[in-house]
């Protein structure tokens, strides 16, 4: 799916990314890389939704704190600054 990304090729990245989160619905990963695609295609609300999932399977440290930032920011576009606050708090 990332390489799909990388090349432009976003349409089939999200299907391969979507196949890939099916496949493996633990993969904070994997859900990571869904969720920020979504970001970047315009759907946002779908990118929280996974990017809360991600976090949900990621052991608190730093990789838990770049997924908080990550959906903090979705939420801050979406105008859902208390959200956006909250995830940033855990992200320290």
């Amino acid at each position: 799916g990332q390489a799909l990304r990388r090349a432009g090729r976003t349409v089939e990245a999200r299907q391969a990314l979507e196949r890939a989160a099916g496949l493996l619905p633990d993969s904070p990963l994997v859900l990571s890389n869904l969720a920020s695609l979504y970001a970047e295609s315009g759907d946002a609300e779908h990118s929280v939704v996974v990017f809360e999932r991600a976090i949900q399977f990621t052991p608190r440290g730093p990789a838990a704190s770049v997924l908080h930032t990550q959906v903090a920011a979705v939420l801050m576009r979406l105008g859902r600054k208390t959200e956006a606050e909250r995830h940033l708090a855990q992200a320290r």
